[in-house]
């Protein structure tokens, strides 16, 4: 992981001071292998789930809307159960799904065959009209609130097994499935607690006794989706053949928890960070990133206030040949802005509706935005009235983006973390070789050795350095030991007094 340091902009007299971010390094990232990182002049941005700590990217997020967007997210919902269906059985075990297969960009609008269409379209109007869909969604809108995660899973999992159902009669009466299959999910009915009926008529005296209701629903839905779903998988294990395929049990049991950790990602874009910290003196960052005190931490220095250019991927170019269609990614320094974590411990709130922005226009106001009738949704006209709106949803849209994936819990604090952010406009996630950026040797000032760095790995990374600055003629760099105070009661560094005996000439001593 990666931490940074930033001292006051200017001095007394108003000149600018440049500020310093610090990176916390172990030694075999650092130093070996073809990405040792201090050679390659390499910075690795990883993804959320390589960060350590679970709630990151967390988001507040609700729903709220007309019927138009509440009937498009469902329509949504039953379009990706459908193809997740059809890949179940087309695949069987020989292919292992995951949430990442869910087709949550999916375009009904444009099935692949004839027939897919016309079991997609027989699927959503038997399951809107017969399983309680319709009345659901007129509830859902009357009681206009703000429903969170929790409250979206329990609507989605009042109807998935019936949806499914449906699903599957309908593909035996098409003679694509056997016969046998026919009501083969009616036992699992029983797991619902509570029907969606009885929750909006509850709603209203639940709104009153609970101060915070997402808890509410949290609780309702876990026990529903959650312990009974869990005893239910525990006893098929049994009844079928001990060991329930793990396809299978995507498709029936966790579908609708998958298909809400996937929909987001037609939010925002997927991102990357890389880590610096503004306190290299706290021993628990030394102890977790700094390889137990054994590895090191890199200095940089900004070439104006808040900013670090790296080479990274600018633009791609199109060829065409008879035979082949090539890309050509074009690399550049471009200048990266480093964000301050935030440890508010709570997150602002993100509009479901409001902040679609990964879709283009015309396909988000067709599949989202739009009825069956040719109705647009309320949630479409802030954005859309004119250009100056536009522009402020655009603007309140990355701001979000960046106020979310910046805020961590109290309990990180000690850290005092500011993170470089990347993500790609085009693609939903990038290739490791698009995540490791390399910086200008010139912005790497110094490096403060840990109190428990050998003295040969010191020795090999000043080597690594001297050379480094003799090829771009560089004269000054700075080296500092780490050391506990007694009486700080924290890390403090001390400057290790090397010159370079001829870096401008030929001469290979260090003394």
């Amino acid at each position: 992981m990666v931490r940074l340091k930033q001292y006051n902009d200017t001095d007394a007299s108003g000149v600018k001071i440049m500020s310093e971010y610090y990176r916390f390094r172990k030694l075999d990232r650092l130093l070996e292998g073809e990405d040792s990182e201090l050679e390659q002049q390499m910075i690795y941005f990883a993804s959320a789930e390589q960060l350590n700590d679970p709630m990151e990217g967390l988001r507040d997020i609700f729903w709220c809307g007309d019927k138009i967007v509440w009937t498009n997210l469902f329509k949504n919902y039953v379009y990706c159960l459908h193809r997740t269906y059809l890949n179940v059985k087309i695949f069987g075990d020989d292919f292992k799904l995951s949430p990442e297969f869910i087709p949550v960009w999916g375009r009904w609008d444009q099935p692949e065959t004839p027939e897919i269409d016309k079991l997609f379209n027989v699927g959503w109007d038997r399951i809107s009209q017969d399983t309680g869909l319709n009345g659901m969604i007129d509830n859902i809108v009357k009681a206009k609130r703000k429903a969170r995660v929790n409250e979206i899973l329990f609507y989605l999992s009042s109807f998935h097994v019936k949806a499914l159902a449906m699903i599957q009669n309908i593909h035996v009466e098409q003679g694509l499935a056997p016969k046998e299959e026919r009501n083969q999910f009616d036992s699992l009915y029983k797991p619902m607690v509570l029907s969606d009926s009885q929750f909006f008529e509850l709603l209203p005296q639940l709104e009153k006794e609970y101060d915070n209701f997402s808890e509410v629903t949290s609780s309702i839905t876990n026990g529903m989706s959650g312990d009974l779903y869990l005893a239910h998988k525990y006893f098929r294990r049994n009844t079928t053949t001990k060991n329930l395929e793990q396809n299978r049990q995507l498709l029936i049991f966790d579908f609708p928890r998958f298909y809400l950790d996937q929909i987001q990602r037609i939010l925002w874009p997927r991102w990357y960070a890389a880590c610096f910290t503004k306190n290299y003196q706290n021993s628990s960052l030394w102890g977790n990133y700094g390889d137990e005190h054994r590895g090191v931490c890199l200095i940089f220095e900004d070439e104006e206030t808040g900013v670090l250019s790296l080479n990274q991927v600018t633009g791609w170019s199109f060829s065409r040949s008879d035979t082949e269609e090539k890309t050509r990614e074009h690399w550049n320094f471009a200048p990266m802005t480093f964000h301050d974590v935030s440890y508010a411990g709570q997150v602002g709130e993100v509009d479901f509706f409001q902040s679609i922005g990964r879709l283009p226009l015309p396909i988000l106001m067709k599949l989202w935005y739009t009825d069956k009738d040719g109705n647009i949704s309320e949630c479409a006209s802030q954005a859309m009235k004119n250009e100056a709106d536009e522009e402020h949803w655009q603007k309140k849209y990355w701001d979000n983006f960046i106020r979310d994936i910046t805020v961590k819990t109290r309990d990180w604090e000690y850290e005092r973390e500011s993170r470089l952010i990347l993500y790609g406009l085009l693609d939903d996630e990038l290739e490791e070789h698009r995540r490791k950026l390399t910086y200008d040797f010139n912005s790497l000032k110094g490096i403060i050795f840990g109190i428990r760095t050998l003295d040969e790995h010191k020795v090999k990374i000043i080597e690594i350095i001297e050379k480094k600055c003799r090829d771009e003629g560089r004269t000054e760099f700075k080296f500092f030991q780490a050391y506990y105070s007694p009486k700080d009661g924290d890390i403090r560094r001390r400057e290790i007094k090397l010159s370079f005996s001829g870096i401008n000439d030929s001469s290979d001593d260090v003394s």
